[in-house]
């Protein structure tokens, strides 16, 4: 066997290999070279994100012409929802997210084509931050979709 074909080697294949692509890749897209590790990076994102994020926005006590401005932005959760989160066991199921979303979407009544959305890693996790608590405290896990090419 040449060399070009136990490449990467043997010893190096699996997870490290996977890493190691995953960061070369990250790399090229992003045009910078890091020796950070991938938690390292993570940390720097939700810090950055951190120090962008505002807090959770009440849909209903914004006019439907302003809303264009907080796409993508975490919305409130009214306490029932609340409070079966406090208990639910995670992942949810899709019957669950989408019972959930359906009554976010009738609390906050955006309307269509617009839509609230749970963020897939807080339907598998139940958390909005994998490493910093302070970000947990103003993303709710549920995110307004604004579609700008609605009729107005």
């Amino acid at each position: 066997m040449t060399p070009e074909e136990d490449y990467p080697p043997t010893e190096f294949k699996g997870q490290f290999s996977d890493d190691f692509e995953s960061e070369m890749l990250l790399q090229k897209l992003l045009g910078q070279k890091t020796n950070q590790s991938r938690e390292a990076i993570a940390r720097e994102i939700e810090k950055d994100i951190l120090a962008i994020s505002s807090p959770p926005v009440d849909l209903r006590a914004i006019p439907e012409s302003e809303r264009s401005t907080h796409d993508d932005c975490d919305v409130t959760i009214p306490e029932d929802i609340s409070r079966y989160l406090e208990i639910a066991e995670f992942p949810l199921s899709p019957d669950e997210v989408n019972a959930l979303e359906d009554k976010i979407n009738a609390y906050h009544s955006p309307k269509p084509p617009s839509f609230i959305i749970m963020e897939p890693s807080f339907v598998h996790t139940g958390k909005t931050y994998t490493y910093s608590e302070e970000l947990g405290k103003i993303r709710t896990g549920f995110v307004y979709r604004h579609n700008e090419n609605q009729k107005k």
